[in-house]
């Protein structure tokens, strides 16, 4: 319980670090009151987008990329609640443009967990 709560304290404590934080996902960012402080999360949908982005550009980043991959894989296990549409929509945005990628990584990842199944 400690270490959660050192964490949580870690979070609050740094978030006034981030700034202003830019949304161009439809939906709003969700508020979660801790005991420590109210923690604002970005939807999930602008989170693999950015992460697919970090990814590729400007250079390959195999830790992004398994970031994206792992997240990809517990929304299309419906274990996290994603619009994909809105995945498809923000990947096309001239900010990130990352719409092929999205797709194959999308694929790679669907292909794998069939196998694993």
């Amino acid at each position: 319980m400690n270490a959660i709560k050192s964490a949580l304290r870690d979070i609050y404590e740094t978030k006034d670090l981030l700034g202003f934080l830019e949304n161009e996902a439809n939906a709003p960012c969700r508020k979660i009151i801790t005991p420590f402080g109210a923690i604002q999360l970005v939807p999930a949908e602008l989170v693999i987008v950015e992460r697919i982005l970090s990814a590729y550009y400007p250079a390959p980043d195999t830790n992004a990329r398994d970031t994206a991959k792992k997240m990809m894989a517990v929304c299309l296990k419906e274990q996290t609640p994603v619009d994909w549409k809105e995945v498809e929509r923000l990947a096309r945005l001239p900010a990130f443009g990352v719409t092929k990628e999205l797709r194959e990584l999308k694929a790679e990842v669907s292909r794998e967990l069939e196998t694993a199944d």
